[in-house]
């Protein structure tokens, strides 16, 4: 040692050199022994004597050191002495707390957690070995070791989740591979519980990747952390899925999913979703792959349900199977070829026909073993193809929508539905596919899908009796579809884009135009074309007059001109007569110069007479067509000059009455006087007003609708007072609007790839059309009105049947849970009661609000009212119910106050108040009185006709009431069950008990009545169910037990011959009455089973906690069919329209109408529902993408995709 580093030591020792982490004293132990001649004696920590330093990572050290007290070798880890602030104390120590509570072969097991010196030290198990990384790297692996050593690590996040531990950084550097194989993970510094809060930690990178570092308050290592982490959001377990399927990905391709040089990027990639497909396969099968992909969904939701589904995704090679079939086979035919080998040599002397005897039976034998390993294989590979298809339709499916968040993930019903056509055996009669099955065809389908063109729909054009389509495109092409089958080609070719495509109302043409100033006629007739135009200025606008006569086009230069089309039946007719001029052109018959800048729109008046062109000069103006032709330049009949933008819709309805709408977002009606319409300067009225500019407008009679920039809709009147209605609106701009159902529905198209039907009258909810993946620009409907097409950005055309039935109608407008629903007699109005403190009332065959009752003011006799409101626990309403006849409606508050309201009107008369709170309602038959039962065991009965006389009380309950109800069948008794576990019988006139049952072990939650009126069941906190023959003091109930926990809710069957009963145990039971007897058990629920009911038909529907509402034909061994559409628990359920309908009201704010008469579970009737319902089929790269498919795989099962449904479409229909 030199003198000078001799001093620089010492200085450092008397300066203070810290004393605290093991580095400094290993430091200072060297220094002690060089200067002083000392022997080195080992740091220690605790009983652990330091041997070496093993490695670093982002917080912490690592040690190799020695336990003296058990003789082994154990890794020590600790803080780093630079890092030792008390955060940083806090991860290391929640580190050990999190690997400490797991006991697996495949985590790292923790010997002592401890401090030393200030800090944090935790020994583990020292593994001889490599990290997963150095593994991979080490040589070239075949998948299958890959994969079974990442099963092994995702055992060991399996036992982690189990424990309520998530990971939160799982990436290769921190999962260890032992010298005995055996794979364990470590590094659990970023773990946290399930349920705990969430920390901002520093996060970790690889030491091999610099520059893909990360700090700030998301943890993880970039490369491998989900979008949720990104986002800052709560990690899970689906969160640890995702990074182990990066790492897998990694492992099997050599390259991550996710790839960029800079961190901007990466983050990019994976919130997009965009996987960087590695250059070779390196044989990794489909299944394998897909099951990969499936971990790296962007939504958690659309992952593996858990990791040990994950596992068993990949544990499950359906060639295994085979294999393990083929090793017996092997192994049983080797001992036959022994014995008959043996045979045949101690009988050596036996005849040749004995001998062929046993060679002709071992050949038969291996051919049936052959044949029926074949056969094992082939079904092995069909389940493995029928899974994959089940787990991609899983997770195209939308999540189901709440009612407090309305924006989701768009998914593609058609392809749901052409991968549901695909599954075939045992998968396709399963729960979970006749369950996807009701409900993709209960949701608006494309009926067909159109693939040809090469650039974004710009145009459509519907021939009115359907028979064909026809389409332009930004490639410049135009296409003629036959919608029927699905096919299309070409008929010409645009120099430029396409602008416009229209055709007249004979049928006889069609005509476009293009940015290169072309016009074009096609002869739908004869199939040919005519060049009308070439020239420099761009043609924006093109107008047929009604006759045919006429084909107006209006250019950027501001040029009008008319070609004159009478007389011409056969574009072939124009080169005999020698019409065509030198460029193979017709030219117009007249132009003139109708506006100094760009012709933006035309429209002919119904007679042909009258022309209105619109402008970018912020004008519109009025042309008389005799006038054109003359030997001075026309002058226009009128100049419309109102607005403040450009003018890009124009109408004419009559030669009275003009409609133009601009891009000031304003459309306006003009009355034209004067002689024959003519007036300089005509008056207008605006019908419509839009906060940015107008992009789509449509005429049908005295209706207009218009669509914005913004994302609005409106629809307005074309005479005074123009009142005007605003439609569900879209999330961005929206290019098509178009009046179906004799003006009684709106369609509009949107940017943001929905395509919506709505009320023209701006009630109810909007219907979606979904499916496209890029942005609508274009609509066409054909002339009944039936079929949409819709044309986007993905350069695909959608082709929707308007008039397929919806199986779910949402109904919105409440703030807060939806706790009860309930329905008039006539099941032709519902009301539902929701903790925002209003009640709303529906109509269940139009699924639209009829009254909205709000105490707070807003109350109203019709419309579905605000969301945004503010919630007040004590005007929560735990109850509602409409009087027979649904003219009036009770409702019960949760600061005990009983009102009766008046649907029409919205007007409220407050019966009483009573706390602590309101809770049961009941109305007679004849409506005329009403009982209330209220939390502190008081019940109340109001007569109705004789507002003036005071409610009866009925004193006698010690706890709550759960339920009351009026007997049937002209007695008219009032029921009560209550919490004290006993049911009483009251008179409603004077107060009296009449009657009280023996009461039930516990709580009574569940009364109800038979509907023939004989019989009364209870249900309560014991589990058990009580069936009661009268409702005498006397009586002895048949006590029903089955269920575990509390029955919450009852329903007897049409003829009361069935019981259905439903319990916080996740089960609804199904009771014969007469004799008592469990007919059969409904169970599968995920939470508990709030509420039953039965249907006519003696189908059970169930609502549960786990969101799901299901149907049941109990004893027929058919599954359940569940319906996911609610996004919370659906608290309660109702049967309208004689149990077409049912509606469900949920705690996500929301309630539901579901027409259950569409639901099914015959799978052939489904199968070929879904056959008639879309001729979708997924196109190659889909299945490249969806199914990790091979290119050639996905080009095969395309093409017999369109096959099939080319032999569906030659049968004929029923």
């Amino acid at each position: 040692m030199s003198p000078q580093r001799d001093d620089e030591e010492l200085g450092a020792l008397r300066g203070g050199l810290r004393l605290g982490g093991v580095e400094d004293q290993q430091r200072r132990a060297e220094v002690e022994a060089r200067l002083f001649g000392l022997s080195l004696e080992p740091v220690r920590v605790g009983r652990y004597a330091i041997v070496r330093k093993l490695g670093a990572g982002g917080m912490g050290v690592v040690y190799v050191a020695y336990d003296e007290r058990l003789d082994r070798r154990v890794a020590l880890k600790l803080l780093r002495s630079d890092m030792s602030s008390p955060k940083a104390m806090a991860r290391l120590e929640r580190e050990a707390q999190a690997m400490a509570r797991l006991s697996h072969p495949n985590v790292l097991t923790i010997h002592e957690v401890g401090t030393h010196a200030d800090q944090v030290f935790m020994a583990m198990e020292f593994v001889e070995g490599l990290d997963l990384r150095d593994w991979l790297t080490a040589e070239a692996r075949p998948w299958r070791a890959v994969v079974e050593h990442f099963i092994q690590a995702g055992e060991g996040l399996a036992a982690a989740h189990a424990a309520g531990v998530v990971h939160r950084d799982f990436k290769p550097d921190n999962v260890l591979v032992g010298g005995d194989g055996r794979v364990r993970v470590a590094d659990f510094g970023l773990a946290h519980s399930f349920g705990a809060p969430r920390e901002a930690d520093e996060g970790s990178a690889p030491a091999n990747e610099p520059g893909l570092t990360w700090t700030g308050s998301v943890a993880g290592t970039p490369a491998y952390m989900p979008p949720e982490q990104y986002l800052g959001g709560r990690s899970d377990a689906r969160s640890d899925q995702f990074s182990f399927c990066v790492a897998l990905w990694e492992g099997l391709y050599g390259q991550r999913p996710f790839l960029s040089r800079n961190l901007v990027g990466l983050a990019d990639a994976i919130m997009a979703g965009e996987i960087d497909e590695p250059s070779d396969d390196r044989g990794v099968p489909p299944w394998l792959r897909a099951a990969v992909l499936r971990g790296l969904a962007r939504d958690p939701d659309q992952r593996w349900p858990s990791m040990r589904a994950l596992l068993d995704a990949l544990g499950d090679d359906p060639r295994r199977r085979w294999r393990r079939f083929g090793v017996a086979l092997g192994v049983g035919l080797g001992s036959l070829a022994l014995l008959v080998f043996a045979g045949l040599a101690m009988r050596s002397l036996q005849d040749s026909a004995r001998q062929r005897y046993f060679s002709g039976f071992t050949a038969g034998l291996l051919e049936i073993e052959r044949d029926r390993g074949l056969l094992q294989a082939q079904d092995d590979a069909a389940r493995a193809r029928d899974a994959t298809r089940m787990s991609v339709v899983r997770s195209l499916e939308r999540a189901p929508l709440g009612g407090r968040e309305r924006e989701r993930e768009l998914g593609d019903p058609a392809a749901i539905a052409a991968l549901l056509r695909e599954v075939e055996g045992e998968s396709s009669h399963d729960g979970e596919w006749l369950s996807a099955a009701n409900r993709v065809l209960g949701e608006p389908l494309s009926h067909a899908l159109l693939r040809g063109h090469r650039g974004e729909i710009s145009a459509l054009v519907y021939a009115r009796d359907g028979s064909w389509l026809a389409s332009a495109s930004t490639d410049g092409e135009v296409w003629r579809w036959t919608p029927a089958d699905a096919r299309g080609e070409p008929i010409y070719r645009h120099e430029g884009e396409v602008t416009q495509l229209i055709h007249s109302d004979d049928g006889r043409w069609l005509a476009s135009a293009s940015t290169g100033g072309e016009v074009r006629l096609w002869s739908l007739r004869s199939q040919t074309s005519l060049v009308l135009r070439r020239g420099s200025a761009e043609v924006r606008a093109l107008a047929f007059d009604p006759r045919g006569r006429w084909l107006a086009a209006g250019s950027a230069d501001g040029e009008l001109a008319l070609y004159d089309l009478e007389g011409l039946y056969d574009l072939e007719e124009l080169e005999e007569l020698g019409e065509l001029g030198e460029a193979g052109e017709r030219g117009p018959t007249l132009a003139i110069a109708a506006h100094q800048t760009f012709v933006l729109a035309l429209a002919f008046d119904p007679s042909g007479s009258w022309l209105l062109t619109g402008s970018s000069d912020k004008q519109a103006r009025l042309w008389r067509l005799d006038d054109l032709d003359g030997p001075v330049p026309p002058q226009p009949a009128a100049v419309l000059g109102g607005h403040d933008d450009g003018v890009y819709f124009v109408a004419l309805p009559s030669a009275q009455r003009a409609v133009t709408a601009a891009d000031d977002g304003t459309a306006r009606v003009w009355t034209l006087h004067g002689e024959a319409g003519r007036d300089p300067a005509p008056a207008s009225s605006i019908v419509a007003r839009h906060p940015q500019a107008i992009a789509a407008m449509a005429i049908h009679g005295e209706q207009i609708a218009t669509g914005s920039l913004d994302g609005s809709v409106r629809v307005g009147s074309l005479f005074a007072p123009h009142d005007s209605v605003a439609l569900p609106g879209h999330s961005d701009q929206v290019w098509g609007v178009a009046f179906i159902d004799e003006g009684r529905q709106v369609v509009s198209a949107s940017f943001d790839r929905r395509a919506q039907v709505s009320r023209a009258d701006g009630r109810g909810e909007a219907r979606e059309l979904v499916g496209h993946a890029g942005s609508i620009y274009t609509i066409a409907l054909d002339g009944a009105g039936r079929y949409l097409a819709t044309g986007a950005y993905d350069s695909e055309i959608r082709i929707w049947d308007l008039e397929r039935p919806q199986l779910t109608t949402p109904l919105r407008g409440h703030a807060d849970t939806v706790f009860s629903v309930e329905v008039d007699a006539a099941g032709a109005r519902a009301v539902t009661a929701s903790h925002d403190g209003s009640a709303q009332v529906w109509s269940v065959a139009e699924g639209v609000s009829l009254a909205r009752l709000d105490a707070r003011g807003s109350g109203s006799g019709s419309g579905s009212g605000s969301t945004e409101v503010s919630v007040d626990e004590d005007l929560a309403l735990n109850h509602a119910l409409l009087t027979p006849d649904g003219t009036q409606v009770a409702t019960a508050r949760n600061d005990g106050r009983v009102s009766l309201w008046t649907v029409a009107d919205g007007r409220e008369t407050v019966l009483g108040e009573l706390r602590p709170s309101a809770w049961s309602l009941a109305f007679d038959e004849s409506g005329r009185r009403l009982a209330a039962g209220f939390r502190g065991g008081q019940v109340r009965v109001w007569d109705l006709e004789d507002p003036k006389k005071d409610a009866v009380a009925l004193h006698g309950h010690e706890l709550f009431i759960s339920a009351v109800a009026f007997e049937r069948g002209g007695a008219g008794r009032v029921v009560t069950a209550s919490g004290d576990g006993s049911v009483r019988v009251w008179s409603p006139e004077t107060g009296a008990a009449l009657a009280t049952l023996p009461a039930q072990a516990g709580k009574i939650y569940a009364l109800v009545q038979s509907p023939d009126g004989r019989r009364w069941a209870t249900g309560g906190e014991d589990g058990s169910v009580q069936l009661w023959p009268s409702l005498e003091d006397d009586a002895a109930p048949r006590r029903l037990v089955g269920h575990d926990k509390a029955v919450w809710s009852l329903a007897f069957d049409a003829d009361g011959q069935r019981l259905v009963s439903g319990g916080h145990d996740g089960r609804a039971l199904v009771w014969g009455v007469d004799e008592g007897r469990l007919i059969d058990a409904l169970e599968g629920h995920g939470g508990k089973v709030w509420d039953v009911a039965v249907l006519p038909d003696a189908r059970v529907v169930t609502a549960s906690g786990d969101g799901g509402l299901r149907i049941w034909t109990p004893e027929s061994g058919a599954p359940a069919l569940r319906l996911d559409h609610h996004g919370a628990d659906i608290q309660s359920l109702a049967v309208g329209l004689g149990g077409q309908r049912v509606i469900s009201a949920s705690a996500d704010a929301t309630a539901m109408i579901w027409r259950v008469e569409l639901t099914s579970v015959d799978p052939e009737g489904l199968l070929a529902r879904l056959w008639q319902a879309t001729s979708a089929c997924l196109s190659a790269q889909q299945r490249r993408r969806e199914l990790g498919e091979t290119r050639e795989e996905a080009e095969a099962g395309a093409a017999a995709c369109e096959q099939a449904v080319a032999r569906a479409r030659s049968k004929p229909s029923n």
